[in-house]
Parts: C-alpha cells; structure tokens; sequence
C-alpha cells in the first residue's frame, strides 16, 4: 500500500478547488520535519492546521498534526509541551471517520515517543508492546513499519538488550526482503551502528555507520550520519579523522535529537585532551541542558549532567560539579524508575565531598587563593571566583567577574540574583546594569527586563547611566516596535549626538520606518564624523537616498566611490551588468531570481519563474551592496566565478521601488525551425514581450511513436498588463499556418476563455505528448 498516495490525491484537489496554501503546507510540513527547519514549520503550522479544520477533512488534520508532533517530538524532544496533543491526536485518530487514514498508525508512534523521550529505559516493555502490536496491523509495504520497527529497536537499546536489537533488526530487514520492498537505503543502518558502539565494537560501527544511506532522510539523516561516524571515531582516539564528521554546536542546536550525540562526542573529545575542557563547553552543555530539563526530557538530562559532572572534576570546577549533582538530583525524584540514577547521584556526591575538602585545605595552606585578590578577569576557576565574591560582595569588579563567568559556563539563572542584590544597593554601576539587562533580553525574560527598567528607576540614574538605559530600551523594542525602539536612540543623541553606534543604528531604524529623509541625514553625520574612513557609509546612504530620489546625494557617493555617472543631474542610471538578487517570497522562503543592476543599490528582475510561482519579473527593487558570495574562484576557461559555479554577484532585496505586473503563459512544441521561430520572436517583440526560452537542445517530442523524434521547444512569456492578448494569439496562430507542425498556448486561450481554440490544443497536446 502506498500510504502517499492519498496525501498527492489530496494535494492536487486542494489546488484544483484553489485552496493553494493547504496544498503547499501538505507538501512542505514533511520536509520540513525531517530538514530540520523546525523555525519554518512553527510559522507555518498553524495556518495549515485552521485550513484543515476548515476544510473539514479529518485526514488533511491527521496527517498535518502528525508531522507536527514529529517536529515537536521525535526531533526537538518536546515532551512536556506535546504529551497532552499526542494523546489527543490519537484518540482522535481513532474514531470512525479517521481509523483507516493511514496516518492514525503514526499517531500510535507519536505518542510511543512522548515516553521514550520522557524517560525511555522506564517504559522498555511498553514500548516494545505497542510496536509489536501496531506492527501486526500493517504490511512491511507500508513506510511506516520501518518507522514504528526502529521504535522497537531503540526501546531493546534503552533496555541494553543489544543482542535481541540486532536479531529483530535482521527479522525487520527479512520481512521487508520478502515483502519486496525496493529501497535506496539501508534499513536501521544508524541504529545497528549504535548498538555496536555500546557493544565495544567500535570499528563495525564505523563502518556501518559510513554506509548508511537515506537519501529520503533529508538534512537531519545527514546529521545523525555525520555524528555516529564521528562518534564511532571518538570511541577509537581518532579524533584527527573525526573532525571531518562532528557537528558543529549551531547544528546540533537545530534539533534536541542531535544532543546527546554532540555532548557524548565532545565528552570524549574533552577527556582525550583537556585544552578542550573548557568554560566554553560547558557553557554548550548547559544550554543542551537547559532545554532538556525545559523540555521534559529527564533520562538523556541526567545523562548528559553526568558527563558535565565528570568534566568539571577532570578540570576540578567544584561550582559545576555542585550544580550538576544538585539538578540529577531534582530530576531523579521525576523518574518513574531509578534504574541506576541513584548511584550515580551517591557517587557525583562523595567526589564533591572529598574535593571540597581538598579545596578547604589548599585555601588554608594558600589564603592567597582568596583573601584580597579581586578578580580583573575570569581566567580563575568558578569555585574561587564564588568564595572571593562572598568575601567581597561589595566590590563591583568582584561582583561583574563573578557574573561574567556565571553567564560564560551558562549559569544565567544564578547570575541575575547576583546583579541584582548588588544594584538595589548601587544604582551608579553602569556595567553591570548594561549586562544585567543584555542577560535579561538574552533570556526572554521580557516582563522583568520592563519592572526593573520603570521610568522610575532610569530617572534615579546619572546621565550615563540614562544613556546605557536607553540603548538596553531601545534593544527591548527593536523587533517589534520599531517605532519606540527609534525614540530611545533619539533620546540618547538629544544628550550625545555625536555617539556613532547609536547615530549607525538610529539611521537603520529610520530607514526600516520610511523616514528615508532622517536616514540620508543620519549616514550623512556618520560620513562627516569620518571623512577618511567612510566609504561604506556612502553605500548606506544611498540606499535611502535612492529610495528618496534624492538623486544629488547619491551623486556625491557616487563621486566618493568612483563611480562614473554619464550626466550631472537627474535620476542616476546605469547599467551595471548582470547580477543576482536574493528575495523573500510570501511564503518566507528565499529564493535568487537574474537580474540587471541599472544602478549602484537598485537592479531590475529579468528572471521568468515557474509559471506555478510568484513572479517578480520587471520588478525594481533596492539592494544592499555588499554582495553574498565573493567571485574569488575560476572556472575550467579562467573566467570568474564564486564557490557554487555563478558568474554574478548576489545582493539581498531590501525594497521594491516598482512592481510590474504581467502576464504570463507558455509556448510548447515542435521546434519550427530558426526561421520561422525568428517570426514568433518578431510577435512578441512588436507586443513588447518579453521570453525566455527554458527547454535545452535534448527537448524532443513524438508524433507517435512509430515516427523519429522531433526537435522541440518550450517557451516562458511575459505580458505587460495593457498587452492585447486577443492580438497576440490572433498573430500566434497566423504564424501556425506556416508551421508543419503546430506549437501550443493553453494558458493564453483559457486567459481568453477561448473554449474551441482551447480543446483543439488540448487535442494537440495529446498527440505530441506535451506534458
């Protein structure tokens, strides 16, 4: 059974009933899960979800809260935020109308995973029970029996019942072989490569993990692939080989399923050499850490507080180590079985002990350690740091050393309390107030960021204190209330107006609130502050000034930069050449689109889309200068070209200056031959058309297939507005009574509502087999 086949089905009458955002959605959601761009599923999701409800099909609903749950569960690992919609969902999905959609099976798995992320070592037998039983339900055909098989296999894992994992990995691949099941990947590849690590096989696992293949898996298989090869490396010392394999921090960050497999690898990466047993990695466990416990997540948690742990003794931070053992011991008391958790705490305790009183009994020999050294940096360890601060809480380098590195290893929770006793009673300490805030904008802690910074308090303040204030404020608003945001920084230049990086960044906020005029004075300023070191101001400057047409400020940049206008007064036009500009469409996603820059910051589209997509051809729009890519490499024949093989420089769009709405429709057929195709360009030119030929020289149809192929071509065009369609398909077909073979214009006719000359092309289309 092809458990898809629905979900196209479904697609394609949402687009034929217009409903064009539910149909997208359906086809984006699953990739999307499985790519990791869970920021874009998140705003996606509950537009699909309300188009759903309103289409009033409960397998539309099914199939779009499933893969949302596996977004929210099977990657992110939100367990305490999505228990309640997993078993809503299916019980849902249980009913009349939904049992015998082919996603209620996965609704079991959804739920399946709430526990075994939760705690799965505790709920072992549970979980191998519901798979076994869902998979009784339903043929190995099926995509989804792999998916609720690998859910057996891991619950084996948590059990450490590796030997009975790998038999039932061989029993699935059987069932699948004798299913007949074609696939271009190897079934349980990464889990079987995880078994033999736990096993101490660490060469098997490298091997298998290298040939696991998933090319259906999207980016986040990529991922775990990379990172069971580079943990498989770890466990052999090859840590040299292993870096061409380990996730960066900001990938593992991408998904909750990628981090215990970072922490693990960087565990054994810290404890082979200790230069990489740092404040900076510990500051990444935290934040893994941080999310686990957010989330719900309690085993893995403990786990990777353990790691953490064994990492502060080698490095002996006893502040870490203290902090470790106190949090598996808040989450231990969570666990529906201890399973060993105990131990460990009992353990992590009695090393703690017996380090304190080492500790205890340097600081006697060496007083030193503590007794009037106050920190200037934060090189000392976090233990030493915490006694010198409770000897010296008063002293404000003592206080924001100990507060920097609290926020360094991740201990944003402990920092605040320590700012904030120490600001009730001192209001003229302008650095630590600035991070105080800084910390309290990092983490979203929004509504106590707005209680401390009342108008009250920025009153009690010293000018300079207003001043940090006012920034923090204008921070505080910049993302939503651009407006306010803007007033903050004007307030500081009422009393500074010379202040570079607030006159930078009030010039940016005006330019974002259409005061174009505010703007040019403002990169003026900056151009006057500077005079031998400006020219990048004179690249902001003329973004708004273009915008402004206020061509004589341009014109001056221009002169600055060297670049030579043809006349002295007016619009400035150039043509620049070729180039690329990267878009946002109405869907969020970016896409690159040709075309020709007419001036230093403004370009006009020249590229035709699929004719299903939003066009943005003629368009002029404003861009930034500073290209994305660098045309720093060469090509076969020396001409230049950047990383990817692209010969033009790629801006970001900033504005639209001008739409240009058309028309568009395509041309498709035979190939007439350069003389008569020469005639077909002549119609377009006389209408002001503009096309784009988009079919290489393989394109060949057949009358039928007894006959050779034919040459064809497949035509975009573009219509201005005010065209005369009726003219161009009157002339179009004019033109087809010299042709052999007749071309094609579907889209035009129904434009035209022109039913006759439609069903003759349709009847064309047919026989060329034109689609």
């Amino acid at each position: 059974m092809d458990i898809w086949d629905w979900v196209g089905k479904a697609e394609r009458d949402l687009r034929n009933q217009g409903n064009e955002r539910l149909a997208d959605a359906m086809e984006q959601i699953p990739s999307l899960a499985v790519g990791d761009h869970h920021t874009k599923l998140d705003q996606i999701y509950p537009e699909a979800l309300s188009l759903a409800k309103k289409e009033n099909n409960p397998w539309i609903e099914i199939f779009i809260r499933h893969w949302y749950l596996q977004s929210q569960v099977l990657h992110r690992h939100n367990v305490s935020g999505m228990l309640d919609e997993a078993i809503d969902l299916l019980e849902f999905s249980s009913r009349e109308d939904t049992k015998d959609c082919p996603q209620s099976i996965c609704a079991v798995q959804d739920l399946a995973n709430c526990y075994a992320k939760q705690d799965g070592p505790a709920y072992v037998q549970e979980r191998i029970a519901v798979s076994t039983e869902t998979l009784t339900k339903i043929s190995p055909s099926w995509p989804c029996y792999e998916c609720i098989a690998a859910e057996e296999l891991d619950a084996h894992i948590d059990g450490k019942n590796f030997d009975q994992a790998l038999l039932r990995i061989d029993f699935y691949r059987d069932e699948l072989a004798k299913a007949s099941v074609k696939t271009d990947k190897i079934p349980f590849g990464l889990t079987e490569s995880e078994i033999y690590i736990r096993l101490g096989k660490f060469e098997q696992a490298e091997k298998i993990a290298k040939a696991s293949e998933n090319p259906m898996g999207g980016e986040s298989f990529l991922r775990y692939r990379s990172a069971s090869i580079a943990l498989a490396l770890a466990y052999q010392n090859k840590f040299d080989e292993a870096t061409e394999y380990e996730l960066h921090f900001s990938e593992a960050l991408l998904a909750q399923s990628h981090y215990s497999d970072w922490c693990e690898y960087n565990y054994l990466k810290a404890k082979k050499e200790p230069s990489n047993n740092t404040n900076d990695l510990n500051y990444c466990f935290n934040q893994m850490i941080n999310s686990y416990r957010s989330n719900g997540v309690l085993r893995d948690c403990i786990k990777t507080l353990h790691w953490q742990a064994e990492l502060a003794i080698l490095r002996k931070d006893l502040f870490t180590l203290e902090q470790s053992t106190l949090a598996i011991a808040d989450l231990i008391g969570q666990l529906s079985k201890d399973l060993g958790a105990s131990r460990i705490l009992e353990e992590l305790r009695k090393t703690l002990s017996e380090e304190v009183l080492k500790l205890d009994n340097e600081i006697l020999e060496n007083p030193e350690l503590i007794e009037g050294n106050i920190p200037t940096n934060g090189n000392l360890p976090l233990t030493i740091l915490k006694l010198i601060y409770q000897r010296n809480g008063s002293d404000l380098q003592a206080v924001v050393t100990y507060f920097d590195a609290l926020v360094e290893n991740g201990y944003s929770q402990l920092a605040l309390p320590i700012a904030e006793i120490f600001i009730s009673g001192n209001t003229n300490c302008h650095s630590l107030i600035s991070r105080y805030g800084h910390l309290l904008l990092n983490d979203g802690l929004l509504q106590k960021f707005d209680s401390f910074f009342s108008d009250s308090f920025i009153n009690s303040l010293p000018d300079d204190g207003k001043k940090n204030a006012f920034w923090l404020l204008s921070k505080r608003f910049e993302t939503h209330d651009e407006e306010r945001a803007y007033h903050y920084l004007e307030l500081i230049l009422e009393t500074d107006p010379n202040a570079e990086n607030t006159i930078e960044k009030a010039a940016n906020l005006s330019f974002k609130l259409n005061n174009y005029d505010r703007s040019i004075e403002l990169w003026s300023q900056l151009i006057n502050l500077d005079p031998e070191n400006n020219s990048h101001f004179h690249w902001d400057r003329m973004i708004p000034a273009t915008l402004a047409s206020e061509w004589q400020s341009v014109r001056e940049s221009c002169a600055v930069l060297e670049i030579e206008l043809a006349d002295e007064i007016g619009a400035v036009r150039l043509d620049m050449g070729a180039c690329r500009i990267e878009y946002t469409d109405s869907y969020g996603e970016k896409i690159i689109l040709a075309a020709r820059r007419t001036g230093p910051v403004e370009a006009e589209i020249t590229a035709i889309r699929e004719l299903d997509q939003e066009q943005f051809y003629g368009d002029r729009v404003v861009f930034e200068a500073i290209p994305l890519n660098q045309l720093d490499q060469e090509d076969e024949e020396g001409y230049v070209c950047d990383s990817e093989g692209f010969y033009t420089s790629l801006y970001p769009k900033i504005r639209t200056l001008k739409t240009n709405p058309h028309f568009y429709f395509s041309i498709d057929g035979v190939h007439p031959g350069e003389k008569y195709w020469q005639l077909i360009e002549s119609i377009f030119a006389n209408f002001g058309l503009s096309w784009s030929i988009r079919s290489s020289d393989e394109y060949q149809v057949r009358q039928n297939e007894q006959e050779p192929a034919l040459d064809a071509i497949f035509v975009f065009v573009a219509c201005p507005r005010s065209t005369d369609l009726q003219g161009v398909h009157q002339q179009l077909q004019e033109a087809m009574e010299k042709f052999e073979h007749p071309l094609i214009w579907p889209l035009l006719l129904i434009e035209l509502k022109a039913e006759n000359e439609l069903e003759k092309q349709r009847a064309v289309e047919e026989e060329y087999a034109l689609y």
